[in-house]
């Protein structure tokens, strides 16, 4: 069975360009990467079943983590560096 389009996820205003840093970057933690690709593939309308496989993850967390981001953004994410960083939350930043 063929997966079907899904509509694009909007994403919020400057939330393509917060999704590319954390995609990018070296210092954040693989699952905070991973999410961030979720929701770039998903604003590009990418299927959640071929998100999942992508992206490497479950299609229930794919849908989970659309849901999420819809709800709050990446406003709520916590964002660690790499081994050893502590939390801190994207919460009031630009």
């Amino acid at each position: 069975m063929a997966n079907h389009p899904v509509a694009p996820l909007l994403l919020r205003e400057g939330g393509r360009e917060k999704l590319t840093r954390l995609v990018r970057s070296t210092s954040v933690r693989a699952g905070l990467a991973q999410r961030a690709r979720i929701m770039s593939l998903a604003a590009d309308g990418v299927s959640k079943t071929d998100t999942a496989e992508m992206v490497g993850a479950t299609r229930t967390t794919v849908i989970a983590w659309r849901a999420r981001y819809t709800e709050a953004g990446v406003a709520r994410w916590p964002i660690t560096t790499g081994r050893g960083g502590s939390g801190r939350s994207t919460t009031g930043r630009s």
